[in-house]
C-alpha cells in the first residue's frame, strides 16, 4: 500500500511539476477578422436557372492554440451579409441572405527567413456551412458539412499586434429542397 502511494504521489508531482512547463510551451491567439466573402460558383444550375451568393462582407472571429511554433488547432466561426440571386429566364432576383461558416484546422506556420517577422502558414480540417435569411426560409438541407483549406500570412508589428491575411476555400456538396422540388447536389 505504502509503495503504491508513493508511486501515485510522484506521478501528481511530475504531473504538476511538467504543467507549467506545458503552459509555457502553448500559446493561444484570440483576434476578431473581417473580409470579402467571395463565392466562386452557383450554388444550383438546374435547367438553365441559377440560385448563388453574392459577393458580401464576412466578419467572425478565431481563437487558435499553437501546441508549438509550428503547429496549431484552430477554431473559427465567420457570418457573410451575402444576399442570394437568382436568374430564371433571363430575369435576376435578389433576396436577403446570409452564410454562417464555421472550421476546425490544423495549421502549420514557417518563415521564410530566420528571425522574420513575416510568417506564412497553410491548414485544412472540417468546416460547417450554414445557409439563412429570407431566401433559404422554406428550404431544407441548407446546412452542409466540407472542408476547409486556408495559405495565408501573418506579420508582427510588436510582440501583441500583429496582421494577419488568408485565402481560405470552403468545399462542400450543395444540395436543396423545397416542397417537391430538390436540386442535384453541386460541389462547392
Amino acid at each position: 500500500m505504502f509503495k503504491r502511494a508513493t508511486v501515485l504521489a510522484a506521478l501528481a508531482l511530475f504531473a504538476l511539476a511538467a504543467r507549467p512547463a506545458l503552459a509555457q510551451q502553448v500559446m493561444v491567439d484570440i483576434n476578431p477578422f473581417g473580409g470579402v466573402y467571395m463565392p466562386i460558383s452557383d450554388l444550383v444550375e438546374e435547367n438553365g436557372d441559377t440560385w448563388g451568393q453574392k459577393l458580401g462582407a464576412l466578419f467572425g472571429g478565431r481563437v487558435t492554440v499553437w501546441l508549438n511554433e509550428s503547429f496549431g488547432v484552430e477554431g473559427e466561426f465567420a457570418y457573410a451579409l451575402s444576399d442570394g440571386e437568382a436568374e430564371s429566364a433571363g430575369e435576376t432576383y435578389t433576396e436577403d441572405a446570409n452564410v454562417m461558416l464555421g472550421s476546425l484546422k490544423g495549421l502549420y506556420q514557417f518563415a521564410p527567413s530566420p528571425g522574420s517577422p513575416f510568417m506564412l502558414h497553410a491548414g485544412a480540417g472540417v468546416a460547417m456551412i450554414m445557409h439563412g435569411g429570407d431566401a433559404y426560409e422554406d428550404v431544407e438541407g441548407t446546412t452542409d458539412i466540407g472542408g476547409t483549406v486556408i495559405f495565408g500570412g501573418t506579420y508582427d508589428v510588436s510582440d501583441m499586434i500583429a496582421i494577419r491575411f488568408d485565402a481560405q476555400d470552403f468545399m462542400y456538396q450543395a444540395k436543396f429542397k423545397e416542397d417537391d422540388f430538390e436540386t442535384d447536389g453541386k460541389f462547392q
